[in-house]
């Protein structure tokens, strides 16, 4: 997986920096000005691709159409970075998702924004996961859940977003559109993204109890 863990008295580390850099020099991009941002406000590749594909009103069959990228060079990438977000990088997750509608049709604009992405891999090659010793709250879960509401411009669609941490580490990382139709307030957006996110804390308050490590009370979900 290229994941390397190391441990001191106090810390577990997982970190993927060489697979970071494996990524990054396929794509050649190892040497280009990293940005610090996954992708910037306002970008949106879905968007892009629709509105280069979408017929104009005054078009002809004659007009030519954006071209393309590769199928092939949009999955491997997608896959690469969905590899990264799967083991060590909850921080790419909203933008693996992203990357991931790409892979049927993305044209040249939408291509330069995922590899954008690569950009801030090349910035923050460190980044991982640490779990602590003697924590605050050891042994018990903290869920985070949020969405957004609107969030593909085109279906109307909200994403949500929920990250559950034990011992001062993510565990359980998952970011989707949400499914149906698209909700008309954040409200209604919120609720089903909580929905969600209890579900996932139910299954590890239930895991952690078969381990051995029931939790003490209810498990707030902020």
């Amino acid at each position: 997986s290229g994941t390397y863990i190391s441990r001191d008295s106090n810390h577990t580390y997982m970190l993927q920096d060489a697979y970071s850099d494996q990524l990054t020099t396929k794509w050649g991009v190892q040497t280009c000005d990293p940005t610090y941002q996954p992708q910037q406000h306002g970008e949106d590749m879905y968007k892009l691709t629709y509105e280069a594909l979408k017929p104009k009103p005054d078009s002809t069959l004659d007009d030519e159409k954006p071209k393309l990228h590769d199928k092939t060079e949009v999955q491997s990438l997608a896959s690469g970075i969905g590899w990264l977000v799967e083991c060590t990088r909850p921080d790419l997750m909203f933008a693996r998702m992203n990357c991931s509608g790409m892979q049927q049709k993305c044209t040249e604009g939408s291509w330069k924004l995922m590899k954008n992405v690569l950009r801030y891999i090349v910035h923050s090659r460190s980044y991982g996961i640490r779990y602590s010793k003697g924590t605050e709250f050891p042994n018990t879960l903290i869920t985070f859940v949020d969405a957004s509401l609107h969030t593909c411009a085109i279906t109307g669609r909200a994403a949500y977003c929920v990250i559950i941490f034990l011992n001062g580490g993510p565990i359980f990382w998952k970011c989707k559109l949400l499914p149906g139709k698209p909700s008309v307030s954040t409200l209604e957006a919120e609720y089903p993204a909580t929905y969600f996110a209890t579900n996932e804390t139910v299954y590890f308050r239930q895991l952690l109890y078969e381990m051995g490590f029931p939790q003490a009370g209810p498990t707030i979900i902020y």
